[in-house]
């Protein structure tokens, strides 16, 4: 989910931003989530204290001097300032920050996100997103063992023995995995057929020990699959 921070002392603005551009955001297929607030105190400890946004909208009516007090409890954290104001040409705030017109705030910052998305796509290849704590991870689709869903996570096993877990669904998963031998075998599961030692009737056999199962829906499919692996 790509979560926004949104801070302005005019809520009336804030929500038309947010209810005329969360279309905007939705439609570059990407779960989208606001924390709107209206008091620019709790906002800067919120930034300081607790975890960290993928993108920060922040009223650029605040002083100057409150700005750069959001821009430096923000981290790393992509931060768009709106105003009426003319644009200021030279802000010494870096890369990072931007300055947009109060109208097309939540468009401008989904440019941004599908401008990011595709360049970690032409540039990296086949990778898969995936959204972390930590910030935005990109793991080799080749890498990747199985993939198990549990409860509300997707459990990612890739090939060194790590793993990573996402809120996202198998089925949201499946449609950016575009590698050939990342195979929906379950409901529950994707394997890789590069790390299948062996299969048998109900499961594939891994290399790491592991056993992914095949649910009755998936049987014929996994066995046409697996008999490519085996033959190429």
């Amino acid at each position: 989910m790509f979560q926004i921070g949104f801070c302005s002392e005019h809520p009336d603005q804030m929500e038309k931003c947010w209810s005329d551009g969360y279309a905007v955001l939705k439609k570059y297929r990407i779960e989208v989530a606001a924390e709107k607030y209206y008091d620019y105190d709790r906002f800067l400890k919120v930034l300081k204290n607790r975890g960290r946004f993928d993108a920060i909208l922040v009223d650029g009516d605040y002083s100057e001097e409150m700005n750069r007090e959001i821009v430096q409890a923000s981290g790393d954290t992509p931060v768009f300032f709106w105003t009426d104001k003319p644009v200021p040409e030279n802000s010494g705030y870096g890369r990072r920050v931007r300055w947009i017109g109060r109208e097309s705030a939540i468009a401008d910052v989904g440019a941004y996100v599908e401008e990011r998305l595709q360049r970690c796509s032409m540039v990296m290849g086949s990778k898969l997103v995936l959204r972390q704590k930590s910030g935005i991870v990109l793991l080799d689709q080749t890498d990747i063992v199985y993939i198990e869903r549990s409860v509300r996570e997707s459990h990612i096993i890739i090939e060194n023995g790590d793993s990573f877990y996402t809120r996202d669904t198998l089925n949201s998963l499946g449609e950016r995995l575009t590698d050939r031998w990342l195979l929906r075998c379950h409901n529950s599961y994707f394997v890789n057929l590069r790390y299948v030692k062996a299969m048998e009737r109900d499961c594939f056999l891994m290399r790491n020990g592991a056993e992914v199962p095949i649910s009755r829906k998936y049987r014929n499919q996994s066995r046409d699959a697996f008999a490519d692996w085996i033959n190429t």
